[in-house]
C-alpha cells in the first residue's frame, strides 16, 4: 500500500503586497467603479451613476469579466 504524504500549506498570501511586488495596483469588486454590461455583440460602460462612458483610452486597462 502506498503512503499519501500530507503536503504542508501554502502561507497565506496578501494579494495587495503581490501586486505591489509586480509594479501592479490591486483593487478588489467591494469598492464601487466602473461596470461593464452586454451590448449588442459588445460591450458598454457604465460609472457610478449608471452613465455609459463614451471613450475608453486604450491606455485606461479593463479587465474582461470572468
Amino acid at each position: 500500500m502506498m503512503s499519501l504524504r500530507k503536503l504542508p500549506k501554502p502561507a497565506a498570501v496578501d494579494p495587495a503586497v503581490t501586486a505591489r511586488e509586480a509594479h501592479l495596483r490591486y483593487v478588489d469588486d467591494t469598492a464601487p467603479g466602473f461596470r461593464r454590461v452586454r451590448h449588442g455583440k459588445g460591450f458598454r460602460y457604465l460609472d457610478l451613476e449608471k452613465a455609459v462612458l463614451g471613450l475608453i483610452r486604450r491606455r485606461i486597462a479593463l479587465p474582461k469579466a470572468a
